[in-house]
């Protein structure tokens, strides 16, 4: 995807704070106060049109973008799964000690610990259920584990390897992306306690896509770990997050909002 003219614009006003938006046009003498059109509170800065905003919030605005960005991962990640055969598993490494000799003045050369191959080759059995409205598909968090009323967003379980993959993903502003990861970690403690518990192996990977299309180290690691091939990703996931942006700044003002399928 080639972005717009006017997109370019936008990802260089959110960059330089320069929307033209009630808190700038207000700066300048264009307007006479700063209110949000839609929650009729002050500060309509592009922070709070793409963040903040209540009305936003409730209308499903800030949520749809979100889930645009979901798509694009779960597609992602379930293309790997499909592709997964028993003649594609790869086993992780048994880590043996092993008694070197070395010869008298000789130095050991130092030996690179075998990795172990990223997670979703380790199996072919995974189980995936991701929090969207599917065609043909419900989300059900895997009960047989543990019950509990968190809906993490995508979630991934091998019966085989009794391993269990929670990826929970936010849209944030740029500012916003260290303190969202730490947020949904703390979100989800207990329920990976829980899964512990039970006897799995849990492992817990909150991500992050700035509102501007910045895709954040969280992500890179997690692809990294799950095996997803990553620059084709990160150019979809940076353009969806990003034209998102552009289409909720564009309807700042309108009262009335529908969903559609962006990607």
């Amino acid at each position: 995807y080639r972005m717009t003219d006017a997109e370019v614009r936008f990802y260089l006003h959110g960059m330089t704070n320069t929307a033209p938006l009630p808190s700038v046009l207000r700066r300048y003498g264009y307007m006479l106060d700063d209110q949000c059109p839609l929650c009729k509170r002050g500060g309509c800065s592009l922070l709070h049109v793409l963040s903040y905003c209540p009305k936003a919030l409730k209308d499903g605005r800030l949520k749809w973008r979100h889930n645009e960005v979901l798509y694009v991962l779960y597609f992602h990640v379930e293309e790997k799964v499909r592709h997964m055969t028993v003649d594609t598993v790869r086993r992780p490494s048994k880590k043996q000690r092993t008694m070197v000799f070395v010869k008298e003045g000789a130095k050991k050369k130092p030996k690179k610990p075998a990795r172990d191959p990223p997670v979703l080759e380790q199996a072919c059995d995974w189980n995936v259920t991701v929090d969207l409205d599917l065609p043909g598909q419900q989300y059900a968090f895997p009960f047989s584990i543990t019950v509990t009323q968190k809906r993490p967003d995508l979630v991934l379980w091998s019966e085989s390897r009794r391993m269990l993959l929670l990826i929970e993903l936010t849209v944030p502003a740029e500012r916003n992306v260290v303190s969202a990861n730490e947020k949904k970690t703390a979100r989800y403690e207990g329920l990976t306690s829980a899964a512990r518990q039970a006897g799995w192996q849990v492992e817990l990977w909150p991500v992050e896509v700035g509102a501007l299309g910045f895709v954040a180290d969280s992500m890179r690691r997690t692809c990294n770990k799950l095996g997803v091939s990553s620059q084709k990703l990160f150019q979809e996931l940076s353009s969806v997050a990003l034209r998102c942006s552009y289409a909720l700044f564009v309807q700042y003002k309108s009262e009335s909002w529908k969903d559609w399928r962006m990607s």
